[in-house]
């Protein structure tokens, strides 16, 4: 085991077996690593906490797991690689240990090239010598003039660009060539580690400097970046590292922008190119697996320059009213989040908080860097075709609709038609009529006679959860999808949602997408807000229902039938307005959750649904998560803020919607739960009432993607 220190932090790695065994230093951070793979951490406080190493040791687990499932490749990976090993003012000896760590990999690049930025051309071109390599001087260049410079001499399928003071996993290349996977990936980032000195490469101990500090695989499709320009987050996942992978077609369309050399960042023009990527059309990946380390000394600087390098990249990308919107966001939201970490920071240090300060002088430097994009450099890029070539065709799973109808006559038209037309058409459309006294039934007929795929079933009114497991026991889809009788999906809602399904393995139980509030005449009334957590969730869960509603999920088969479906005996106990969200808490303590990054779900608020019963939900919502609060001590904290974030949420919408007597009334309830929140709820209101009444130019951007106020829910019946 090898030791390191950051922040007056001490950082060990440290074997998935051994976490249940080894008692924990104070103030140390561990890595957790199985079989050569880094796949998770743990921060140690003053007092060993066994309930916390349980939490550590699952959760790295569920990403060991979620490795180990990734689906099989869709196109022929790519063979030939170029290594493009960056060499400015660093040490020899550092680019001899770079390239010590390239020599050893289990699969050796066809070509690695010395880029070699500084004065001392002789010994470097003596040392690429003695490794094998090519020497290519740019003298005094900056990295993106040389990087430039360096695409003539490459001559791999995929260009990677490495800074020499990393040392590369022995699986390092090979993992960073498996991720292009998808004729869809353009671009693949590995995960950066502190190196401890005198560390053999298999035996580093690090902590990754990226705020997200994710062990799991991230893409960032054009639909991300997209959310990127409206909301300005998530800025600090963007991902984009000083190992970074490029199909080489890239290059012959567009090269890197030499006017973001004169920015103190040396990752703008990385970040940049990344945007731009995919922006065009195509797919950049964060690949964990794909391991490398840096020297402890470098941290401090490195993520100094990340942080301002992806805010100079968002600048470059995000021209007139569009840059000035960022702006406001990045302010907004990045503010916030930095205010936070640092009043944090001061009770002590968290995994969210090492670097804080670091990425508080990143922030400001980025924000105040002067963006001159070269219109020479940066040709725009046109819309990326597919890569590579494609393997056997995917068969397209039967995906289950499941539609519960209680008096619904006067939405359900609407929902029918939304269903009706996906552009994914391997549908079975199951609306359940739960003892309906109005016309619903011959609504439904009348869409089935047209529709082929729709069944009507009918059954005594026993409730919403009743009607669901109902329609699921007679399902026939591998996916089952369920939508409320007054909600409407996006025509592409069930296509990209299978779609995330194909791309997240396996262990996947549960895709959602984004949400927006609608009225009775499908107007959208509030955009969604972009979430997007992954992977292992439940702690996230607990601290907020981030999937929604009841009509935002796809799940597979699998996941709800070892949950046993949505539980029924809910309303003995009065908490029948969150079965929607016990199920979702079932589901991810055994599966992993994805997202699709656009509002796929028109959610329908009036007051006559479930949800506006301010008191009951707010109930409902306290005896679910009480017992997840019982059986995972290590989340207690994460619960209450669930149920504070869901009281507050309710709260403010009373007060908006001027029903003070139901706000003071839930106001009350989360005084007596939680007393010291209480202050935080009302500044809550008050922001959010300025927000939507005294000062509207800053309310929260919607984020879809067609213009105007309605909710796109129909395309041409086919």
């Amino acid at each position: 085991m090898f030791v390191s220190s950051i922040g007056g932090v001490h950082i060990e790695s440290i074997q998935l077996e051994q976490l249940d065994s080894y008692h924990l230093n104070p103030k140390t951070l561990y890595i957790i690593w199985t079989n050569d793979t880094p796949i998770g951490q743990i921060l140690s406080g003053s007092n060993h906490d066994s309930a916390i190493t349980k939490a550590a040791a699952r959760e790295a687990t569920r990403a060991y797991q979620a490795i180990l499932s990734y689906p099989p490749p869709t196109c022929a990976l790519p063979v030939n690689a170029t290594i493009i090993v960056d060499h400015a003012n660093g040490q020899l000896s550092d680019l001899e240990r770079c390239l010590l760590s390239l020599s050893e990999q289990r699969h050796q690049a066809v070509q690695i090239v010395v880029l070699d930025r500084s004065l001392n051309g002789a010994d470097v071109e003596a040392v690429a010598a003695s490794a094998g390599a090519e020497y290519l001087s740019a003298t005094l260049m900056g990295p993106c003039a040389a990087k430039n410079v360096s695409l003539g001499r490459a001559r791999g399928e995929v260009i990677v660009f490495i800074d020499d003071r990393l040392v590369c996993h022995q699986n390092w290349l090979q993992n960073l060539l498996a991720a292009f996977d998808s004729t869809e990936i353009m671009a693949v980032a590995g995960l950066e580690l502190p190196l401890a000195f005198g560390a053999e490469p298999h035996g580093i101990a690090g902590v990754s400097s990226q705020a997200s500090r994710s062990f799991r695989r991230r893409d960032f499709s054009p639909e991300i970046i997209t959310s990127i320009k409206e909301s300005g987050v998530p800025i600090w996942e963007i991902g984009a590292s000083s190992h970074i992978a490029f199909r080489a077609g890239i290059f012959q369309r567009t090269k890197f922008d030499e006017a973001l050399d004169q920015q103190a960042s040396e990752f703008a023009g990385a970040c940049d190119l990344w945007l731009r990527v995919a922006l065009a059309g195509g797919t950049c990946r964060v690949e964990p697996t794909a391991a490398a380390m840096k020297g402890m000394e470098c941290l401090r600087r490195r993520v100094q320059s990340q942080v301002s390098g992806y805010i100079v990249a968002l600048r470059a990308n995000f021209q007139d009213s569009a840059k000035l919107r960022l702006k406001r966001q990045l302010h907004r939201g990045l503010v916030s989040m930095y205010v936070r970490k640092l009043r944090s920071r001061l009770r002590g240090v968290t995994l969210s908080n090492v670097t804080a300060w670091d990425e508080v002088i990143g922030y400001v430097k980025g924000m105040l860097a002067q963006v001159r994009p070269n219109s020479l450099s940066r040709t725009e890029l046109p819309k990326l075709a597919s890569a590579g070539k494609h393997l056997a065709p995917v068969d397209e799973p039967l995906v289950s609709v499941v539609i519960p109808a209680y008096n619904a006559a006067a939405t359900i038209e609407a929902t029918l038609t939304s269903v009706r037309c996906q552009t994914y058409r391997q549908l079975e459309i199951l609306v359940v009529d739960d003892g309906s006294t109005d016309q619903t039934s011959e609504l439904v007929e009348r869409h089935a006679r047209d529709d082929p795929r729709i069944r009507l079933i009918y059954q005594e009114n026993q409730g919403l959860a009743a009607a669901r497991n109902r329609a699921i026991s007679l399902a026939r889809g591998e996916l089952i999808a369920p939508v409320d009788a007054d909600d409407l999906c996006h025509p592409k809602k069930f296509e990209r949602q299978v779609a995330a399904f194909r791309k997240s393995g396996s262990v996947c139980g549960l895709v959602y997408g984004w949400s927006v509030s609608i009225d009775e005449f499908d107007n959208i009334e509030s955009g969604a807000w972009p979430y997007f957590f992954e992977g292992y969730v439940l702690k996230q869960l607990l601290a907020h229902n981030f999937v929604g509603n009841g009509s935002s999920p796809l799940m597979t088969r699998a996941a709800v039938d070892r949950c046993g479906g949505y539980d029924t005996n809910m309303k003995e106990v009065g908490a029948h307005r969150c079965e929607d969200l016990k199920l979702y808490l079932s589901i991810a303590e055994h599966f992993d959750f994805a997202v699709v990054p656009a509002p796929l779900t028109g959610y329908r608020v009036t007051e006559g649904n479930l949800s506006s019963d301010i008191d009951e939900m707010i109930r409902s919502h306290q005896i679910v998560v009480s017992e997840y609060a019982r059986r995972y001590p290590e989340y207690k904290a994460d619960v209450q803020t669930g149920h504070i974030t869901l009281a507050a949420h309710f709260i403010v919408r009373a007060f908006h919607d001027r029903r003070f007597r139901r706000g003071f009334t839930a106001l009350l309830g989360v005084v007596r739960y939680a007393p010291v929140s209480a202050a935080w709820v009302l500044s809550a209101f008050l922001i959010s009432h300025l927000r939507r009444s005294v000062v509207p130019r800053f309310r929260r951007p919607s984020v879809h993607e067609e213009s105007g106020n309605k909710f796109p829910n129909s395309v041409h019946l086919r």
